[in-house]
């Protein structure tokens, strides 16, 4: 069947499907459930994301655009060992610009960062705090004040492929036990 938002209980939101969809041309209702209803702001889909009950094995589906948004995730965006949730760009073309920091990972376990390019940010491209089990794959990080991509104390067990850093005072900075 067709996914489905229910927001109207007390309850925390459900959601029937295992994509979100982020479309910042999207015109349709903002719900996520297809590209026509897609959200138009990738943090609006990350906030129903962290508020569901069901939210482990998810994927927030990014369709190409330029966001200008600041991603901060934390320990409710989390998945479960055998179900990642993960943020990934439909295509090419995806980018996160402009703002203090790029994408915020803060106490997330078990999430996929794919296929995003971040340019253009005052500090960090990519903020990694206190956060395991990480999966970054295929980034492309340009014109950062301070580092590409930061991993702050407590983060470990974390994986990098396929990335890219260009014009960051540090390119990939460890800092803290990590």
């Amino acid at each position: 069947g067709v996914p489905s938002v229910d927001t109207t209980s007390d309850m925390p939101p459900t959601f029937d499907g295992d994509v979100l969809h982020v479309d910042i041309a999207a015109t349709g209702d903002e719900t996520g459930v297809d590209q026509e209803n897609a959200f138009t702001s990738i943090q609006a889909a990350l906030d129903l994301l962290g508020a569901l009950d069901n939210r482990n094995g998810m994927t927030v589906l990014v369709y190409p655009g330029i966001y200008e948004e600041e991603l901060n995730l934390d320990d409710r965006h989390s998945g479960i060992k055998d179900a990642t949730n993960t943020l990934r760009a439909a295509a090419k073309g995806v980018q996160i610009t402009g703002g203090q920091m790029g994408i915020v990972l803060d106490n997330v376990k078990y999430f996929v960062l794919e296929g995003f390019q971040v340019r253009d940010i005052v500090q960090f491209g990519v903020y990694i705090r206190e956060s395991r089990f990480l999966v970054l794959r295929n980034l492309r990080v340009e014109r950062c004040g301070y580092s590409g991509i930061y991993f702050f104390a407590g983060s470990s067990d974390n994986l990098l492929e396929d990335f890219y850093v260009s014009e960051a005072r540090y390119g990939v900075r460890l800092w803290g036990p990590s």
